[in-house]
């Protein structure tokens, strides 16, 4: 079950950022997106976030919904599901492993352990490469029409300028970015004159031409309605709220505990 906000974010298209904060259902609306554009709009779709534990939770939940298990493609924190009707596949990696297996298929050689390497590497590749691939459940290279960044907060700059590029290539190719800014790793997303990546990317795409929409996520079914006064109140006097056009968040508990 899908309240109204987060229908109207799996019924989206296109490039889109969703920012949500805690409580609000974004790894449920995320999953609910996923399986939208897999069965119904017969899409191949690409997730990614940089840390290992959420790939495994995401994996874990996505199997449940769709009530078949996602096989893991080698040894890589890589997972992956073709649909039997559709012929649609669902990747599910970590970004390292998404770097590895696009530099592999492109046949670009590079030392695993290297990470900068990696990245330095992967970077060009996306100003010469287009297309993006994933492996369905036969081993074979399908194109990803969309890529969902889970946890987009924690990207870089340089992963932001990647995608960018991959976009500047590759016109049907649609981007989305889940996440919350208020709770990225870097300082710098919150602190006057430097910008979180996800609004970087927003800002890149409108500087190519590129439609990128802003949904958020603003019910919160996880805190007691106090927190949410509080939480409400403390950032409407910091500047993130009017620099990343944040909206309050709303108590959706049936309860007030």
């Amino acid at each position: 079950n899908y309240s109204e906000e987060q229908q109207n974010i799996i019924d989206s298209s296109g490039n889109c950022i969703i920012l949500g904060g805690p409580g609000v259902g974004k790894t449920h609306t995320l999953i609910g997106k996923v399986i939208h554009e897999l069965t119904i709009n017969n899409q191949n779709v690409l997730i990614l976030t940089r840390i290992g534990s959420v790939v495994e939770e995401i994996v874990q939940r996505t199997s449940m919904e769709l009530n078949k298990p996602l096989l893991q493609v080698g040894n890589s924190n890589h997972y992956s599901y073709t649909n039997e009707i559709t012929g649609k596949t669902l990747g599910i990696a970590s970004y390292d492993a998404f770097i590895d297996y696009q530099l592999r298929i492109n046949k670009i050689g590079f030392d695993g352990n290297d990470f900068q390497e990696k990245n330095i590497k992967f970077k060009k590749l996306c100003t010469t490469v287009p297309d993006i691939y994933i492996k369905n459940n036969k081993k074979l290279e399908v194109k990803v029409d969309i890529l969902l960044l889970d946890e987009a907060q924690d990207l870089t700059h340089d992963d932001i300028n990647n995608l960018i590029q991959i976009l500047k290539k590759n016109k049907y190719l649609k981007i989305i970015l889940f996440g919350d800014i208020l709770q990225t790793l870097f300082n710098q997303s919150t602190k006057k004159g430097y910008d979180s990546p996800i609004w970087e990317f927003y800002k890149q795409c409108n500087k190519i031409e590129v439609s990128c929409s802003i949904l958020q996520l603003r019910t919160c079914f996880r805190c007691p309605e106090g927190h949410i006064n509080f939480y409400n109140q403390i950032c409407i006097e910091n500047i993130w709220f009017d620099k990343y056009k944040l909206e309050k968040m709303k108590y959706g508990r049936k309860d007030n505990t």
